[in-house]
């Protein structure tokens, strides 16, 4: 059961990352657009603030992408690093994936247009290391762990007590039936629970 609930933990965990991605790169893109004055992004400084400041946000790496324009009619050509979040953006769509960057790192990309009908189409690109998404889920992992334990330790110390509760009653009992039959007849049970053992308790007094 715990780890039917941990599966379900992982992929609940990669589904709210993947729309938290979604989301932010969708925001970043409307962030720059003021910033790209006549379709510039070379020696633009206020640009390059801009994304350096979302970059510490997010945590990843921002990149502008421009295409030609007949470079969005048609499919990029593949590439050992072929970028389908760059073809789902000229579509009008937002994905993320996961692949290895240029040096073999584990990353996520996703693309947002920004703009994507004016000449040339701009789109931007955030990447950020699988780490992230994989420290995320051993969290909550961790989490549910912690209170598979928590849970486990205190249904233990129920059963202890609720055993204790039962056998020594009955011990009591057993050692004064042991002094009953020995004949010390002046012998009396201290028990005052009204319950089964407390009738058996009042029987062994009378």
């Amino acid at each position: 059961l715990t780890l039917v609930a941990g599966d379900q933990i992982a992929s609940a965990s990669r589904a709210d990352y993947e729309q938290r991605l979604a989301n932010e790169i969708s925001l970043i893109a409307q962030g720059v657009r003021p910033y790209i004055i006549d379709n510039t992004i070379e020696n633009n400084p206020e640009l390059d603030a801009i994304i350096e400041e979302y970059e510490a946000q997010v945590g990843g790496e921002l990149v502008i992408i421009q295409l030609e324009q007949e470079d969005t009619l048609k499919l990029p050509p593949p590439s050992p690093f072929d970028r389908p979040e760059l073809e789902n953006a000229i579509r009008g769509g937002i994905v993320i994936t996961e692949r290895n960057d240029e040096n073999g790192q584990g990353m996520l990309f996703t693309v947002a247009p920004i703009h994507n009908i004016q000449q040339p189409p701009t789109f931007i690109q955030l990447s950020v290391p699988s780490k992230n998404l994989q420290d995320i889920v051993l969290k909550r992992w961790l989490v549910l762990w912690l209170i598979f334990a928590f849970v486990t330790t205190l249904a233990l110390l129920v059963t202890i007590l609720i055993s204790r509760s039962i056998t020594r009653p009955l011990i009591t009992l057993r050692e004064s039936a042991i002094q009953l039959s020995q004949g010390d007849f002046s012998h009396r049970i201290t028990y005052t629970s009204v319950d089964e053992i407390g009738e058996v308790a009042k029987a062994f007094n009378e």
